[in-house]
């Protein structure tokens, strides 16, 4: 217990290591902390240049661990963002662990968990956020849509309150021409995960508003039966 609270658990390696193993960029350049260990990755790195190399054939798509997505993703942003290129990655996604921790669980449930799983990994590398659009069931695979919650397409116009008193201006998000879209097409036998991020235009990030503790605690007031009241 003392160690895991002093140390930082490494998903490549499966053990404990030093905070400062974990540390990394993330999008635009910020420091972030990372999954895997500095030797986890540096060892990925040299293995996909290998896998390079001797898969250099455009019809087959590079396999990747679920735990080493988010630092892919990362690299690729250290190799666009600095002529704000386009983003894409076109690869298949394998997760054992899961598979092996939900072996009960139904198809359909597994998959949209990978998919979720998937997309927060995305978000945490290159600080975008994704939002479902739709999906598709076939036979043997259950494919998911997610569109840039920033792309000029999910543009909606705010309903107002009916009560005059009650409605508030609000500022509407920045659009852009993205054609932001991640597709993600799960087998449901073997739960290997094809998945195609594109992005044209790597624009601003979304900006995070947050609500203030104090602001949280004093809008609502619940009671012990549950009863809601302002």
């Amino acid at each position: 217990m003392e160690t895991s609270l002093t140390n930082t658990y490494c998903h490549g390696c499966k053990t404990f290591k030093a905070l400062s193993e974990f540390m990394g960029h993330g999008a635009n350049s910020i420091s972030k902390q990372l999954k895997t260990c500095n030797n986890c990755r540096q060892r990925f790195t040299q293995k996909r240049k290998r896998s390079a190399v001797i898969n250099n054939q455009p019809n087959i798509l590079e396999v990747i661990d679920i735990d080493f997505l988010s630092e892919v993703i990362t690299n690729l942003l250290e190799d666009t963002s600095s002529n704000n290129q386009e983003l894409h990655l076109h690869c298949q996604v394998n997760d054992v662990n899961d598979v092996s921790y939900h072996r009960n669980s139904t198809n359909e449930y597994l998959s949209k968990e990978l998919a979720n799983k998937i997309i927060e990994l995305i978000e945490d590398a290159d600080g975008y956020k994704w939002n479902y659009n739709h999906q598709y069931i076939s036979k043997n695979n259950i494919t998911y849509w997610y569109y840039c919650s920033q792309r000029d397409i999910q543009a909606s116009k705010s309903r107002k309150h009916s009560d005059p008193s009650k409605q508030r201006d609000t500022l509407s998000m920045e659009r852009f021409d993205c054609e932001g879209i991640v597709k993600i097409s799960i087998d449901k036998t073997t739960l290997l995960s094809e998945v195609e991020l594109f992005h044209k235009n790597l624009h601003v990030r979304p900006i995070v508003k947050s609500v203030p503790e104090d602001t949280k605690s004093n809008t609502f007031l619940v009671d012990e039966v549950g009863t809601r009241t302002i």
